[in-house]
C-alpha cells in the first residue's frame, strides 16, 4: 500500500494525501475518488448472491476437499437451476463463507485466496452505498456529497489505522 499522509483541515476532516483513499483534485479543488482497500464490513457479501461458473465452483471444491455433489449440496443455492453455473448459497443472511469477527466488528472471507472472480473483481469505493452503509454500520463514519469521510477523529484514526494495518 502507497505510504498515507493524514491531514485534519480546520473543519476537523481527515483528508488523505498520496494515499488511495482520497486527494484533492489541484485545479478544482473538488475531491477525485483512488482506490479504497476493503475495509471488511461484509455488506457486499450479504447483498448479492455470487454466481460461480462450472470451472471456478470446482476449483471451490477442490480447495476446500470436497467431493463434488458433496459440495453442491453444502454450498449451493439448491433454487438455481444451472448446471453450468452456480449461485454460492446464503447462510444467516451472508454468503455461506463469510465469517463475522464480532470481536473487531468486521468480516472475513474464508475462501479469500480462492474466492470467485466477482468477489477479485469487485472494486471497493466510498462512492459505493455498500461501502457507505459498511462505513456507517461497522465504524460510526459517514461520506459527504464530496467524497469526504467523516466522524468523530478517534473513530478515523481508528478507522485509518485498521486500513493500514
Amino acid at each position: 500500500m502507497a505510504e498515507l499522509i493524514a491531514v485534519f483541515d480546520l473543519e476537523g476532516t481527515l483528508w488523505l494525501h498520496g494515499g488511495s483513499v482520497i486527494q484533492v483534485n489541484e485545479r478544482g479543488g473538488e475531491p477525485k475518488e483512488l482506490s479504497i482497500p476493503c475495509f471488511q464490513c461484509g455488506v457486499c457479501c450479504t447483498r448479492y448472491q455470487i454466481r460461480l461458473s462450472l470451472v471456478e465452483a470446482r476449483q471451490i471444491a477442490d480447495e476446500l476437499g470436497f467431493d463434488w455433489d458433496e459440495w453442491l449440496d453444502r454450498y449451493v443455492d439448491q433454487r438455481w437451476p444451472g448446471t453450468d453455473s452456480f449461485l454460492l448459497r446464503h447462510c444467516n443472511g451472508a454468503c455461506v463463507f463469510l465469517e463475522r469477527i464480532e470481536a473487531r466488528n468486521v468480516t472475513r472471507c474464508l475462501i479469500q485466496s480462492f474466492k470467485p472472480s466477482a468477489c477479485r473483481e469487485w472494486t471497493p469505493s466510498l462512492y459505493r452505498r455498500d461501502c457507505q452503509e459498511g462505513l456507517a454500520q461497522c465504524w460510526g463514519l459517514t461520506v459527504n456529497s464530496l467524497g469526504q469521510i467523516e466522524g468523530s477523529r478517534q473513530k478515523l484514526v481508528d478507522f485509518y489505522s485498521f486500513i493500514e494495518s
